[in-house]
């Protein structure tokens, strides 16, 4: 947790989390520990941040739109239990595009001078290369 003066003068912040939920997540048996990994990183931005919203959206050969921008801790980790087995392939760039999209429409945070930022959690690389790196 940070010092209580540190947290009066945080800004808000608004972050999106990019899960990659594709094929080699399971192939490799890894799924609970992702869940876990996902539900661990969150409790670490709740306690860092005072005002604090995120937004989840999963990808694999799509991406899904999992949780708007909340403050409910809890609702996101029941999102994030709800998540079922992954498969497809890993479409970063689809994941990036349509989760920068979405900050441009909500500016809560920038009207606010705050801060916005994308998490992605991968295991690897995007099928699509080329394009995750423009």
């Amino acid at each position: 947790m940070c010092p209580e003066r540190e947290c009066e003068e945080q800004e808000p912040c608004d972050i999106y989390l990019l899960v990659d939920r594709s094929g080699s997540i399971q192939s490799t048996g890894s799924n609970n520990d992702e869940k876990r990994l996902v539900k661990k990183i969150l409790d670490q931005l709740f306690a860092v941040y005072r005002d604090l919203y995120v937004g989840l959206y999963t990808f694999s050969s799509n991406v899904d739109h999992r949780k708007s921008l909340t403050k409910s801790l809890s609702s996101l980790k029941s999102e994030v239990d709800r998540w079922g087995t992954p498969s497809g392939s890993t479409q970063t760039d689809n994941a990036i595009s349509a989760a920068r999209s979405k900050m441009a429409d909500v500016g809560r945070s920038i009207t606010l001078g705050g801060c916005r930022a994308l998490y992605i959690i991968t295991d690897g690389r995007s099928t699509e290369h080329s394009k995750t790196i423009r």
